[in-house]
């Protein structure tokens, strides 16, 4: 969706500058492929990862909280073609939620919504996305080497260290498989310039959501931090217990809402 079709449809669009130079927002995705893994985790080392950020850990059971991986493709998009992967836990800025709350909070739309997700790490392929993503909305991206294999009904996606090659991170799992239902939009929460940011994506497309006993993510033996946040939610040799995935994803990926102010700890991977 070029620019003059923005318009058209009513979508406002804007010019923010950056250190690599400009990007149009809102960014837009027109093809792509992705999987993204669900795990439970430990409540309180998911807190411990929260620390300083203004958010808290969605409880879903006693003692434990959701963290996920995900892996994504972008073979078209307004900034160029990209991959990139996530691991994010699930956060709101109220203390406690109940589960039906949480439940409820399915039905409303991203802008109304509380429960989202919290970036510990991104990983991406390409400089400009990288410098927009931590200048524009502070999300902890960096570069990296990111390995996506797309089959039938197989997934293999490989993150690794750009300079040296070494294995961050591999995820093996099912892919285009289980009940089509439309994407929800997502939601994702940053720190930035002093202020919690709710981030939007509206998706104009379907995800198949599955189970699949056989997935395993596997972390390398590395010190990396991506590698420890992944170790210490102790996610290592972790099956998921949902998996979305989507063989042709578009989106909109819009500028940040200031939610609240709130001090920003430092932004990972600023050397």
């Amino acid at each position: 969706m070029k620019d003059e079709e923005m318009k058209k449809k009513g979508i406002a669009t804007k010019t923010t500058h950056t250190s690599l130079g400009p990007v149009e927002l809102p960014v837009f995705c027109s093809d792509g492929s992705a999987v993204a893994a669900f795990f439970t985790c430990d409540y309180d080392k998911a807190a411990q990862k929260l620390e300083g950020t203004g958010l808290y850990p969605i409880r879903v059971s006693r003692g434990k909280a959701i963290a996920t991986l995900g892996l994504f493709e972008y073979r078209q998009s307004t900034l160029e073609p990209y991959n990139e992967g996530f691991l994010m836990i699930a956060v709101s800025p109220q203390p406690k939620m109940s589960l039906l709350a949480q439940r409820l909070q399915l039905f409303m739309t991203a802008e109304k919504r509380k429960l989202g997700f919290y970036t510990l790490d991104l990983p991406i392929t390409e400089e400009l996305p990288l410098v927009a993503g931590r200048e524009i909305w502070g999300v902890p991206k960096f570069l990296a080497d990111i390995s996506l294999n797309f089959s039938n009904d197989r997934f293999r996606g490989e993150v690794l260290v750009k300079s040296t090659g070494e294995k961050i991170l591999s995820l093996e799992s099912s892919f285009n498989k289980g009940m089509p239902f439309r994407f929800l939009d997502s939601m994702v929460y940053s720190n930035h310039q002093n202020s919690i940011l709710k981030i939007i994506s509206n998706f104009h497309c379907s995800v198949r959501i599955a189970r699949d006993k056989e997935a395993r993510l596997e972390v390398g033996p590395i010190d990396h931090p991506m590698a420890h946040n992944l170790r210490d939610l102790d996610l290592d040799g972790a099956t998921p217990f949902l998996l979305q995935s989507a063989d042709r994803i578009e989106f909109i990926l819009n500028d940040g809402i200031r939610v609240m102010t709130h001090p920003s700890p430092p932004l990972p991977y600023g050397d």
